[in-house]
């Protein structure tokens, strides 16, 4: 079966010790990425995070949120490949931990969202709802209206000893029913030491990439010849 797909979104979230960065060390972070980040925005909201982005475009837009107990990395209208922002988020985090004192990650969750297609078929509503989940019309009459949106979730908890889960959502694309949404949450529970190395950031986005390409697409072509 011939599959595309479309990056739309990664969010990654990194979870320390509480700590107080400080507003000197906040904007010395800033000061750092701001060039290299396109960051052109530095704020603080009412919870005391901090909160630096880049301008609000349809393309390429970045938000890097600091609270005291987490660093949250948001990547949005995606052009480019994961491993562009993963490096982004590794030389992001980097900086944090030289300047900002945090070096030990106690977890992190990395959610990647794509859309997929699914060439041989022009509905991908019609393919979760006939091939995938096995309903008909008559088994929809209950509900006495059009179904625009329809999907599932799964959670596949951390086995034989691992320490990686995947919280899995699969629907049709509201917005083009052509297409198939894809949000695919690793959460891993591995406390890791980026001050030293944050290989973890990119070998742990690609774990998720790679659950989305080879397990859920996996899951999605086989109901094909059906």
């Amino acid at each position: 079966m011939d599959i595309s797909t479309r990056l739309m979104s990664i969010t990654m979230e990194f979870v320390f010790m509480p700590v107080q960065a400080g507003d000197k060390k906040l904007r010395g972070i800033f000061d750092s990425v701001s060039e290299s980040h396109s960051i052109t925005s530095f704020s603080t909201l009412p919870d005391g995070s901090t909160v630096m982005s880049t301008k609000e475009e349809k393309n390429n837009l970045s938000r890097y949120r600091i609270l005291r107990d987490r660093v949250v990395i948001t990547y949005e209208f995606c052009s480019n490949s994961i491993n562009y922002y993963s490096a982004l988020a590794s030389d992001f985090l980097s900086v944090f931990a030289k300047t900002a004192g945090v070096s030990l990650i106690l977890m992190h969750s990395i959610i990647i969202r794509k859309l997929v297609n699914l060439r041989q078929f022009e509905d991908g509503r019609d393919y979760l709802i006939k091939k995938a989940l096995s309903l008909t019309d008559e088994d929809l009459k209950v509900f006495a209206r059009p179904l625009h949106v329809i999907g599932t979730r799964m959670f596949f908890p951390a086995v034989d000893q691992g320490l990686s889960a995947y919280d899995i959502k699969v629907e049709s694309w509201g917005e083009d029913t052509r297409s198939i949404f894809i949000e695919c949450a690793g959460i891993y529970s591995a406390p890791a030491d980026i001050g030293k190395d944050v290989s973890v950031i990119s070998i742990d986005t690609d774990k998720t990439d790679d659950f989305i390409s080879n397990n859920i697409l996996g899951f999605l072509k086989q109901f094909g010849g059906r």
